[in-house]
């Protein structure tokens, strides 16, 4: 932590786990308030919510906050000494290389001009995101697509297939690509496109439904 503190100072708030789930509402005013949010009585019910959850935590996720997890480490402490031993033999890290600063938001700012239909601005603010995220699939899929409303083709396609190199089996964006492709002209690439979502929609229907095993701590 002291590392991520000189790369991002003043910018991350530390909560401590024992006294979170010893007051539970006190704290959530504070990362609320941290976060600039505006407060919600719903903060303090996440279990009743219905939403679905995809993850192996489906039953911790449901649980209202629990302090039975408190203090037990010291149940390892004896085997944890070898480690704190090591540790405390590592040298300390050298400084950090400063990362780039950027504007907040830089990404929902891109995609806010693009649903007001100014991808020009849109354009901007993606290549502002890029010039520190070089690897930001997301802003290249919507680079490409403030390039295509504004009838730039050929740099639409390009970034667009960039998105999908650095994260691929994206459907929605290779329906995307097949549309652009087909108002190019290009029918023969749009179908072959195609083809390839709906062997990737065969693949996943017929994949077998993994049974998570749940983690009761």
């Amino acid at each position: 932590m002291n590392h991520w503190h000189r790369v991002f100072p003043g910018q991350i708030l530390e909560v401590d786990y024992d006294l979170l789930v010893e007051d539970v509402d006190g704290w959530a005013h504070k990362i609320i308030d941290y976060l600039e949010l505006e407060w919600e009585d719903g903060v303090l019910s996440f279990q009743t919510l219905d939403r679905a959850v995809k993850t192996a935590s489906l039953w911790q996720v449901r649980q209202p906050v629990y302090t039975t997890s408190k203090a037990k480490w010291k149940r390892y402490e004896q085997y944890l000494e070898p480690l704190e031993a090591a540790l405390a033999e590592i040298p300390p890290m050298p400084d950090p290389l400063p990362l780039p600063r950027i504007e907040p938001a830089l990404f929902l700012t891109g995609m806010e001009y693009l649903q007001k239909g100014d991808p020009s601005q849109a354009e901007a603010a993606f290549n502002k995101l890029l010039q520190s995220r070089p690897s930001h699939a997301a802003a290249h899929h919507f680079l490409g697509a403030s390039l295509y409303q504004q009838g730039k083709i050929d740099g639409g396609r390009k970034e667009m297939r960039r998105s999908l190199e650095l994260h691929r089996g994206q459907i929605q964006w290779l329906e995307n690509l097949a549309a652009l492709e087909e108002y190019a002209g290009n029918s023969e690439a749009a179908a072959k496109i195609r083809g390839n979502i709906e062997q990737q929609k065969n693949r996943a229907s017929m994949e077998p439904v993994e049974a998570h095993s749940l983690y009761f701590g």
